[in-house]
Order: structure tokens, then C-alpha cells, then sequence
């Protein structure tokens, strides 16, 4: 974001401001980190922890916190599923993983309601079907999932 060749140029102790960090870089450090953490940081971020090394220490302490909660029965469940969410959304559209992440999530989330195939491996199938797949065995997957083939 400010240009720096290599991270061994970022004193960890000098202030952001220092750095070149302003309001915007600010905000998109923070937005970086939480889509990166799935933690949830303040636009704050950046000037409540002055420093690399400040703000390192603080997104440890957030990260324990977090696989902590995620042992604490549905709320951290819940929290864990946020911080899974924020990782998920993002790998970018067209990347061939996603796909195949979509697919294992579906057939974790059948699995849970009852609704279908509940294995890993069966979501694995269909995201290797639908991403091999030209149109008309796309149209053939189509037909045969609604019954209209």
C-alpha cells in the first residue's frame, strides 16, 4: 500500500504516521486484516496501536481470543463461523477453489440439516463437475438436479 520494496524496510517499532499511513491507508490496512483475520477491527486499528509491533501483539491477542471463544460452546461456534466467513469471502470469484469450497460447505451444511449427501467427498464430485463442465454438461447437470431434463 505505501511502496515499500520489501517488509525488512518497516521499522516494527515506528509509528504508522511515520511510515506514511494516513486516514485511507489506515482504513485499508484495517480492511485488509479483517478480511484476512476474520476478525472484526476497529477503523481505529491503526491509531489505537500506533506501531507494527503494537498492532502484531494486539491481532495475537485477538486471534487467541477467537480460537478461545470458538471452544465455548454455540457462541463460539458462531464467532469461529464469522471468522470463517470474513477468510471465505476472500478468494476471488473466478478462482477455480472456489467452486470446490462452495460445494464441500454445501454438502457440510446437508449433512447438518439432514437434506442430502453429507460427505466432504460428494461435494468434492459436483465442484469437479461443475468446474470441468462445458455448457451442455452444465445444462445436463442443471436438468437433472431440478428434474427438468
Amino acid at each position: 500500500m505505501l511502496g515499500f520494496a520489501t517488509t525488512a524496510e518497516i521499522d516494527p517499532g515506528r509509528a504508522f504516521r511515520e511510515l506514511g499511513f494516513d486516514s485511507l491507508s489506515a482504513v485499508e490496512l484495517r480492511n485488509r486484516l479483517n478480511t484476512a483475520t476474520g476478525l472484526r477491527l476497529a477503523a481505529t486499528l491503526v491509531f489505537d496501536h500506533p506501531s507494527p509491533a503494537g498492532l502484531a501483539e494486539h491481532l495475537a491477542t485477538e486471534m487467541s481470543d477467537a480460537d478461545g471463544a470458538a471452544g465455548e460452546g454455540s457462541a463460539g461456534l458462531a464467532a469461529e463461523l464469522d471468522r470463517l466467513a470474513g477468510r471465505l469471502t476472500a478468494v476471488p470469484e473466478d478462482d477455480r477453489e472456489r467452486g470446490r469450497l462452495v460445494a464441500r460447505l454445501e454438502a457440510m451444511l446437508a449433512g447438518l440439516t439432514g437434506t442430502g449427501q453429507d460427505t466432504a467427498a460428494a461435494g468434492d464430485e459436483i465442484a469437479d463437475a461443475i468446474v470441468d463442465a462445458d455448457d451442455e454438461a452444465m445444462f445436463d447437470l442443471l436438468g437433472k438436479e431440478f428434474g427438468i431434463s
